[in-house]
């Protein structure tokens, strides 16, 4: 079978491939195989599969050299990364590194490193899925995880409470390195009397996690002949004061989209609780054209562009759908998220910018998909969010635009236009140019869909219009 690089870890394990299949396969290094072939067969990590927490695997045939242990993974229908997260998803992931540490420790394993590219997330639930990273324990090996996990996770976490997530988003987009050593180089870590901060020009900072981790490194080769020494009381006592260094998931600084359904703007109020969904989703002639069309076109995969609090992605969620909301509103994003909790929804909420997203710096090789690959769903929707992209600064062309939806759909468009004469269109931009028509609209769209329904939308100057992509496309 034809592979293709996909990346290896920090650990040098195994390398993953993607199947002509679409499958996912890593063979294992030849001075791993010993150790993996009996960790493959160890209950907890089956356990593990069965809970969710771990990426799950099995023996692949014919896959690599000639006697080389090959694994197959599953793939994650929709990957999101780090610097796409919620604040919250930084803690749960967090949470989850610990969790499979511990639960590995009584086997004589342990984890290699702590890193949030360990972690995807399965709709709402993060899954860890570096399985290489698993690896004997050794008290030089669970010290350097110990150390990079303060270092690099817990300094991250204090970047969100203190106010930084756009500067961790930016230093969590190389996935080449761990974060340990970009969010050295601009904070110095919390002291007991005091917070973390920007570091000033010049300052040294001493983390020395990554000298440790080389130096565990090293040594790997040898250890993974055998299972690895039994957990001490004391390894426990370490995870447990990370547990509680993580603390509570705090939010983003209140935004004005993040109160977009706080009842102000004519809009039904909306909390995140299940009854008042169903209240918003009703009351309203928008949400509920919208809703009676993603329940009609029952899609396996829907993305909301412009989410804000992700009501239509919940829904469809809830419907079955794997479902993503995507914004870059931080607060709106996380209320989407923390929504889903009550609403017993899987909706994934993704920051990141349509227009231009932000994209991996990865390994040499390593094609990362785009997000549109990423999120291309048979239901789009992209209301009350164009006339911002057209008429914002900078705006964007519509045959853009229409490409770009074209771009994330492969079957049917919900799209919403707002006219020039909208009291809200003009209060943002004021008159509008003689090219921003829905004529124009109508026939960029055309290009790549069908127009089948027209509906009026929430106020008698917005208009929904409802696509299907063009059989040749």
């Amino acid at each position: 079978m034809e592979l293709s690089y996909e990346g290896s870890g920090w650990d040098n394990n195994g390398r993953l491939y993607r199947g002509a299949d679409n499958n996912l396969y890593r063979i294992i290094a030849s001075h791993a195989d010993a150790f993996y072939r009996k960790a493959i067969e160890n209950r907890e990590l089956h356990a593990l599969v069965a809970d969710g927490k771990l990426i799950s695997f099995r023996t692949a045939e014919g896959i690599g050299d000639s006697g080389a242990l090959a694994l197959q993974h599953e793939s994650i229908s929709v990957p999101t990364y780090p610097f796409e997260w919620t604040s919250e998803m930084f803690f749960r992931a967090a949470q989850l590194t610990l969790e499979i540490c511990d639960r590995l420790l009584p086997h004589g394993m342990c984890l290699h490193d702590a890193n949030f590219w360990n972690i995807l997330f399965r709709g709402r639930r993060p899954v860890f899925v570096d399985f290489t990273s698993i690896v004997p324990l050794t008290d030089a090996g669970f010290d350097a995880f110990v150390s990079e996990f303060r270092s690099g996770l817990l300094s991250s976490l204090d970047l969100i409470r203190d106010g930084h997530l756009t500067l961790l988003r930016r230093v969590s987009r190389d996935y080449g390195k761990s974060i340990v050593d970009d969010v050295a180089q601009h904070i110095v870590p919390r002291v007991p009397t005091g917070h973390s901060r920007l570091r000033k020009a010049g300052e040294e900072i001493l983390m020395p996690s990554r000298t440790v981790a080389r130096r565990v490194r090293r040594r790997l080769s040898t250890e993974f002949a055998r299972m690895g020494s039994g957990a001490r009381p004391a390894h426990y006592k370490q995870l447990e004061a990370l547990r509680k260094a993580i603390g509570a998931p705090i939010g983003p600084a209140a935004t004005s989209w993040g109160g977009y359904y706080q009842g102000s703007n004519g809009l039904p109020p909306y909390d995140g609780s299940p009854q008042s969904l169903q209240r918003a989703l009703s009351s309203d002639g928008k949400h509920k054209v919208v809703a009676d069309i993603i329940e009609r076109v029952s899609p396996a995969s829907y993305v909301d562009l412009g989410c804000n609090r992700g009501l239509y992605a919940h829904l469809a969620s809830k419907l079955g759908a794997t479902s993503v909301g995507i914004d870059i509103d931080e607060q709106s994003l996380d209320l989407m998220f923390r929504d889903g909790d009550r609403l017993n929804s899987q909706a994934l909420p993704c920051f990141a910018d349509i227009v231009v997203p932000s994209t991996p710096v990865g390994p040499p090789g390593k094609k990362w998909p785009t997000l549109a690959e990423r999120c291309r769903s048979e239901l789009v929707s992209c209301l009350a969010l164009a006339h911002h992209l057209l008429l914002g600064v900078p705006s964007v062309p519509t045959d853009f635009l229409v490409e770009l939806l074209a771009s994330y759909t492969s079957d049917w468009l919900i799209f919403e236009f707002v006219q020039p004469e909208d009291p809200f269109l003009r209060e943002a931009y004021g008159v509008p140019p003689a090219s921003y028509n829905l004529a124009h609209v109508l026939a960029q769209l055309e290009r790549y869909f069908v127009v089948v329904e027209r509906w009026p939308s929430s106020m008698m100057t917005r208009e929904l219009i409802v696509c299907r992509r063009h059989a040749a496309h």
